[in-house]
This record gives C-alpha cells, sequence and structure tokens, in this order.
C-alpha cells in the first residue's frame, strides 16, 4: 500500500485520475452550460418570433373579419335604401331619374345618414346619375368594374385605392321584381380611426397602406413619420415575418394583403406591428438565470467530480474489460459484484443488462428463423437445413427427401369461417405434422441455428397454408412415401373448431435428393412442382418429383407467356364444325371452335391451350373474342345466302366467363355491334359452370333468354345436374358428351343415351350428340330419334373460308350433306 502511495505521490497532478475528471468536467460543464445558454436562447426567441407569428395570424384574421363585417353592415343598409319606394320611384320614374339636381340631393342624404365618405347613382345601363362626395368625371377602372358588377344583378364589395387612400366599397343593384333599374355604391373611407379601432381588437399596430402610402394607421407622432419613411423604402413588400425598428421601438412586422385572398404580390397592403420589446427583456432575463445557476453548478460539478473520481477507478477498469469480453462475442461474461454501493449497483445493472442484450439478440435471432404463429422454422431456417444436409451428403453419402406440404381449398376455411379459425387450423395442423414426424425415422424437433446435428427432420412452414418436411438419413424413396402417407392420415382427421367439424386434406410432393438436384433451392421447387401434380389429379395424395414434371412446369410456364403474347398479337383463329339435322342430313348451324395459330408450332386445338387459359383466367378475353368473330361470322353469312331457317352459330362460354357479373350486357353488346338476330346465336354452357351456383346461373340464363339468345347445355351427362334444375333452366338444347357416342356400342352407354333422349323429350328440348364419327352410330342415334348431330362422319372443324366455299356448294346456300358416307369438307382441309 505504501508503494502505491508512493507512486501516487510521484505523478504529476495532470496525470491523475482526479486532475483529469476535473479538467473533463470543468470543459464539460462549461461546453455544456454554453451550450445551454445558447440553446435557450435561440428556442426562447424562435418560440417568441413563432408566438409572435401566430398573433399576427390571428391579427389579420380580426382585421378580415371586422372588415367583412364593415362591409356586411354597410351592404345592409345599401339595400334598405335602395328598397324605399321613393329610391326606387327615383330610379323607375323617367322623369324623376332626369332631375340629377334631385337624385344629388337624395345621395347627398343617405351620404350623410350612413356617415360615407362618398355615394354614387347609376341607371340599370351604368349611365351615371348622380353622386354626393365623388367627381362625376374621375374614372376609377376598379370602381367601375364594381357598379358593372350590381348592375347585372350581383352585390359587390371591394377595397379600392383613389389618391393614394383606401376605401371599402359597397355596390348594391336597385331592384323592381326582377328587374335591375340601377345601382347604389357607397364607399367608406379606411383612414387612422379605421387603423385605430382595429388596433384595439388585434393588440397590434395596424397600418392600411396603398402602394407606399398610408392610408390609415393607429401610430402617431414620430412613429408614424419613420413608418412613413420605411414604407417609401419597400418596408410594406411581403414578408412571412421580419423584425423592424420603428421611431425607436422595436417591432414584428407582418405584411399581408389587404384583401383576403387577393395575391399575396398586391400593392395595398396590411402591414402589423407587434412589440418586441417585453419579449427582448424576457429573454435578457432567462439568460441571467442561466448564467448565474451555471456558475453554482459549475463550482459543484468539479468538486463532485474530484470526489467521484477517487471512487471509479477499480469499477471502470472491470466494466472497460466486461465489455471488451462482451465485444467479442463473449455475452457470458459477468463484471465482479463488489466495492461501494455504486459500484456494486452498476455491476449488478451491467450484468442485468448483458443479460437482457442477450435474450434480445437470441429472440431476434429466433424470430428471423421462426414462424411467428406457429414457431415452425421458416423459409430461411429450412433452406439452411436442406444446404447443411446437402453438404453432409457431400462428405457422406446418404439419402434425403423434402415433402411439400399444401392444404386442399384452405382459402374456403379463411373465407367462410374467417382468418382467426383459419389461423387456428393452421396451428393443429401444425400439431398434427410435428406429431407424425415424431416416429420412426424421425423424432421431433424444432432445429435452431447452431443445433443442426440434432434431429434427422426439420418441419418448417412456408407461409399461408405450405408446411415442408426435410427427412435426412432415409433409405430410398419408400421412407419419404411412407411418411407422406402418415402425413395424409393425421391431417385428415376432422378439427373441431368454434362448434363446426373441418375436414381438411393436402397435396404432397416429394423430391428425393437422389434425383441429381442442383441446390437446395431445386429440391424444394421441385417438391413444389411435385405437389401441384398431386393437386392438379384432386388432391389429398402425394407425388414423387420426376423430370417429366420439370419440363412440364417450365412448358407450362412458356405456353402461359406465348398465350398472353397471342392475345396482343391477334393469333387465334375460329374454325366451325357443322351441325346437321339427323333426319335430312340438312345444315342448320356451326358451333365455333377457336385455334391458336403459334408462330412456331403451328395450329394448336383447345385441348392445349384452353386448361391454361382457365387457370390464369385469360379464357375470358379468349371467349369474348370468339363470341364477337363468331357473331360476325355468322351475319355475314345471312347476307351472302339468306334463307328462311337462316343459320345458327353456337359459341362456348367457359365457366369463368359465365360468372362475369357483366355477361349479359357483353352478350347485348357484340349483337347490337355485329347485327346478328339473337336467335341464330346458341350460348354453350356445361353443367359445371351452371351447378356452381345454380340458383344464380338459373338468373343468368334468364336474363339471356329474355334477349333471344338460345341455350345449350354442353357436355350432358357427364356432370352432376339435379334434375330439378334441369326442369328450371331456360335451355333449349342439351349436347349429348362424345364420350358417350363413343362408346355406343356398348349397352349400357346405348341405354344411357336413350334415357337422355327420352328425358329430352319430356322437358321438349333438342338434342345434338356429339363426336358422331361412323355411320353406325348415326344409323342408331336416327332410331332413337335423335334431332342433330355433329362430328367429323359430317365435317372437321373447318376456317371460316372454306364455310363460305361450303354454302355456295350447297343448294340454295343450304340443301343436304348427303351422301354422308364421306366428309363433306376435303380432307385437305387442316385438321384441327
Amino acid at each position: 500500500m505504501h508503494n502505491a502511495l508512493r507512486l501516487r505521490s510521484t505523478v504529476r497532478w495532470y496525470r491523475r485520475l482526479g486532475a483529469r475528471v476535473a479538467v473533463g468536467l470543468t470543459l464539460l460543464i462549461g461546453l455544456s452550460l454554453g451550450s445551454v445558454l445558447v440553446a435557450t436562447t435561440r428556442v426562447v426567441r424562435s418560440r417568441s418570433l413563432s408566438r409572435a407569428s401566430e398573433e399576427l395570424e390571428v391579427a389579420r384574421s380580426a382585421f378580415y373579419r371586422l372588415v367583412d363585417a364593415r362591409a356586411d353592415s354597410a351592404a345592409a343598409l345599401t339595400r334598405l335604401i335602395t328598397e324605399l319606394p321613393v329610391f326606387r320611384a327615383h330610379m323607375s320614374d323617367a322623369r324623376l331619374a332626369d332631375d340629377p339636381e334631385t337624385i344629388v340631393h337624395m345621395a347627398d342624404g343617405y351620404r350623410h345618414e350612413l356617415n360615407a365618405q362618398f355615394v354614387i347613382v347609376t341607371d340599370g345601363h351604368g349611365a351615371w346619375l348622380g353622386s354626393s362626395g365623388w367627381t362625376a368625371g374621375q374614372r376609377v377602372p376598379a370602381l367601375r368594374s364594381s357598379i358593372d358588377a350590381a348592375g347585372r344583378g350581383a352585390a359587390d364589395r371591394a377595397i379600392l385605392s383613389v389618391d393614394d387612400r383606401l376605401y371599402l366599397v359597397v355596390s348594391e343593384p336597385v331592384r323592381f321584381s326582377e328587374e335591375v333599374l340601377g345601382t347604389m355604391t357607397v364607399g367608406f373611407v379606411l383612414d387612422d380611426g379605421v387603423a385605430r379601432e382595429l388596433a384595439q381588437v388585434t393588440h397590434c399596430q395596424v397600418n392600411l397602406v396603398s402602394r407606399s402610402y398610408i392610408s390609415g394607421s393607429s401610430l402617431s407622432g414620430d412613429e408614424r413619420a419613420a413608418l412613413a419613411r420605411m414604407l417609401s423604402d419597400g418596408a410594406a413588400a411581403p414578408v412571412n415575418l421580419s423584425e423592424i425598428r420603428v421611431g425607436g421601438a422595436e417591432y414584428i412586422r407582418g405584411s399581408f394583403p389587404l384583401v383576403h385572398g387577393a395575391d399575396a404580390a398586391a400593392l395595398d397592403r396590411l402591414v402589423l406591428l407587434k412589440p418586441w420589446q417585453p419579449t427582448q427583456q424576457f429573454v435578457d432575463a432567462i439568460q441571467t438565470r442561466i448564467l448565474v445557476a451555471g456558475g453554482v453548478v459549475f463550482v459543484l460539478a468539479i468538486a463532485g467530480g474530484l470526489l467521484f473520481s477517487h471512487y471509479v477507478d477499480l469499477p471502470l477498469r472491470n466494466v472497460a474489460a466486461a465489455a471488451e469480453e462482451i465485444a467479442g462475442g463473449n455475452w457470458h461474461h459477468q463484471v465482479p459484484v463488489r466495492g461501494s454501493a455504486e459500484a456494486t449497483t452498476m455491476a449488478v445493472a451491467f450484468n442485468e443488462m448483458t443479460s437482457s442484450l442477450r435474450a434480445a439478440q437470441e429472440r431476434l435471432l429466433h424470430d428471423a428463423l421462426h414462424d411467428h404463429l406457429t414457431g415452425l422454422p421458416n423459409r430461411a431456417l429450412f433452406m439452411d437445413r436442406v444446404s447443411h444436409a446437402r453438404s453432409h451428403t457431400a462428405r457422406r453419402p446418404q439419402t434425403f427427401a423434402v415433402l411439400f406440404v399444401d392444404l386442399d381449398r384452405f382459402k374456403t376455411v379463411n373465407d367462410s369461417l374467417g382468418h382467426t379459425v383459419g389461423d387456428c387450423l393452421l396451428l393443429e395442423i401444425a400439431r398434427r405434422l410435428r406429431e407424425a414426424t415424431a416416429g420412426n425415422d424421425a423424432a421431433p424437433h424444432v432445429p435452431g441455428l447452431d443445433d443442426r446435428h440434432g434431429s434427422d427432420s426439420t418441419l418448417a412452414r412456408l407461409g399461408g397454408d405450405e408446411f415442408t418436411v426435410l427427412l435426412e438419413n432415409i433409405r430410398d424413396a419408400s421412407d419419404a412415401v411412407r411418411i407422406a402417407e402418415r402425413l395424409l392420415e393425421t391431417i385428415a382427421a376432422p378439427v373441431r373448431l368454434e362448434g363446426t367439424d373441418i375436414f381438411a386434406t393436402a397435396s404432397i410432393g416429394i423430391a428425393v435428393s437422389t434425383s441429381g438436384h442442383g441446390g437446395a433451392e431445386e429440391l424444394v421447387r421441385d417438391a413444389d412442382t411435385a405437389m401441384y401434380r398431386a393437386k392438379a389429379v384432386g388432391g389429398n395424395r402425394y407425388a414423387i418429383f420426376d423430370a417429366t414434371m420439370h419440363r412440364g412446369a417450365v412448358e407450362r410456364l412458356q405456353l402461359e407467356t406465348a398465350l398472353r403474347r397471342a392475345i396482343e398479337r391477334d393469333e387465334f383463329e375460329v374454325y366451325y364444325q357443322p351441325i346437321v339435322h339427323l333426319g335430312d342430313s340438312r345444315l342448320t348451324g356451326f358451333e365455333a371452335l377457336v385455334r391458336w395459330n403459334h408462330p412456331e408450332q403451328g395450329f394448336l386445338s383447345p385441348a392445349a391451350f384452353i386448361p391454361v387459359a382457365e387457370d390464369t383466367g385469360l379464357i375470358a378475353h379468349i371467349d369474348r373474342w370468339v363470341l364477337r368473330a363468331a357473331c360476325q361470322a355468322a351475319r355475314e353469312w345471312h347476307t351472302r345466302f339468306p334463307h328462311d331457317s337462316p343459320l345458327t352459330v353456337s359459341v362456348n362460354i367457359s365457366a369463368r366467363s359465365f360468372a362475369q357479373p357483366d355477361l349479359v350486357r357483353h352478350v347485348t353488346h357484340t349483337l347490337q355491334e355485329t347485327g346478328l338476330e339473337p336467335n341464330c346465336l346458341r350460348l354453350e354452357i356445361t353443367e359445371g359452370a351452371a351447378m356452381a351456383d345454380a340458383e344464380r346461373a338459373r338468373a343468368v340464363l334468364m336474363d339471356l333468354k329474355a334477349l333471344g339468345v338460345r341455350l345449350s347445355l354442353d357436355d350432358f351427362g357427364t356432370g352432376f345436374s339435379s334434375l330439378s334444375y334441369l326442369q328450371r333452366f331456360p335451355v333449349d338444347t342439351l349436347k349429348i358428351d362424345q364420350s358417350f357416342i363413343a362408346r355406343i356400342d356398348q349397352h349400357d352407354c346405348r341405354e344411357i343415351i336413350r334415357t337422355m333422349l327420352n328425358l329430352a323429350r319430356t322437358l321438349r328440348l333438342d338434342v345434338v350428340a356429339e363426336g358422331t364419327e361412323t355411320s353406325s352410330q348415326v344409323d342408331f342415334l336416327e332410331s332413337l330419334d335423335c334431332g342433330f348431330g355433329q362430328g367429323y362422319f359430317f365435317s372437321r372443324p373447318i376456317p371460316a373460308d372454306v364455310v363460305d366455299g361450303l354454302l355456295e356448294r350447297l343448294e340454295d346456300g343450304y340443301g343436304s350433306l348427303v351422301p354422308r358416307s364421306t366428309a363433306v369438307v376435303p380432307l385437305t382441309v387442316p385438321v384441327n
């Protein structure tokens, strides 16, 4: 200890901690006090200027209100005078109107009555009849405008500058019924009296300035003279706020347009002066108090600093050492709790802060890598786990798999029961998936960042209703299939939420690492692709990825892109397939079928692109284009080949188009635009589209029927139509699906077709048999009195120009399509 004291005594004073603390505190306190003094002065001054600005704005608003009140009062009195019978008599009686002496005398009386500066009376044409206090020949354009406005029947008020004096002018029309007999204009001078009155209300010095001259001011004596000199130097120029000295007194000046809403640079100004001296005195008093208080604080701070430095040396070194440890990543380092109470408190607080920071860092890391709803790993952590599995496989060969789980029709739950129920369902599904991956091959596990070797499986939620499972150390794909089957089974069990049993299913895609994947993203992508394949075939199943799926996904994306461009580039073409009356082989109409003239692949049939168009919503654009093209073509056939029974054209309406709210309006517009008679258009709707919302479908069909359009139920027999709804739907025709015609040699199909025809006869509906390709099929249909046929037996779908040639060859534009043993259209026609 003595050595320590001896060492301390040999150290120069300025190297001692106490001296350094004292000097540092001296400088710090001095700078702080100076900063506080400057900042406080600026803040007080800024606040005072802001308050003065607010008060000037209040004063300006008060001025405008007072002027408006004076104008309203003057207008009311003027209007009262103009409504006096004697005044109207002078204005309406030509003899009295030609008596200027009487009018001048009358105007002079009214001027004194109103305490006005001048009164001017004009006739209905604006001609001067007489005035008091105003020279008749004196021309002031602004005054003339005000009088003319009153002559047009509109009262007018304005502040005018005449010979460097300001006047409040009110012009009122003199009416008799609706007729304007003349005008009466009254002017009130805005002088010192008005300014002083306004000053009492606004608590400011009010100055009414016309250009650079004072028309009225609440100032007097030297201050008024000084202001007049300053005005000649531009003191009335528009400014937001400024300090100004007038005759030895300091003011805050605000210069505003004299008329509310006028241009900010108007020459007639309202100059308001707010006294600044009280504010300056307040600032000086604050500065004095700060200096006195600062001096006391300064002395006390130095003394306290010297005392404080004696106790802080060792604790500070401990804290510094701990801070270095923490900066190096050692979040578990603790400061020794010892010494004085202050040092102990500081050490405890520092240790608690370190613990809080460590917990916060761990929480942030957890939140960044886990889903907030289920607590499962999120995409980032899952991708890290897959990447780790791949790198581990590179060092030691093993097989792993990714399962991509997507709930079927989860959106229906959200839409019908709400997102709260949807979240509860996701939590329950997450719990079940956790349990389902806990047996056999995997243990239940929600991994963190540094426990990558803790389990052979990882369950994650990527978002929405999408979950993924990473299975490591499996033998082959059969292990992944077994887990997938277990997941499907556990998901399918009913979930009871808020008194409702919810039955959920899922589609699962499986991608195994042995499939030659390049990286984690590709493996998850391929599992996703397989999941969509499972969903496409009905859901509630799994699918294992293979290379054809990826090629199919790429081709589908390319097809979707090309399809969007095809709509923009008008690459579609309509082909027409004849519909024939089976009794006499008479051509009765055509069905419009869209073809895509692909720039690289040539003509594509609907089967190649319609499913993609339906999934992407592009089918609605295609349907509308086909509808217009078909109606236009049918209209041209009727013009070129007129007949008592005009040809009909059938157009397919997809389920998405049928759901459009403006379908009826669009069909109406298309018929009007093309000129086609409504009864020549047949719209074909599938059973599925009609039964998706049967009540709405019936309403839409009734509206279409009211237009005169004929309606056909397409692909009949393949859906789930209710006979009661079929009876209520206003359809004209049933189209038997070609799948029944193709199997017409089977006894069951023959009986089904016979039943359909009997049903149609009962409901008095026409029947078209689609896909008729052989004479035996036609003979059987004829034997059952089937009305119409359509298929390759009669003709393949043909382009519009071939239709023209066909109609020209038929007698009178129609006739019979016999012999039926050969196709009417040569086989050189493109087969589509």
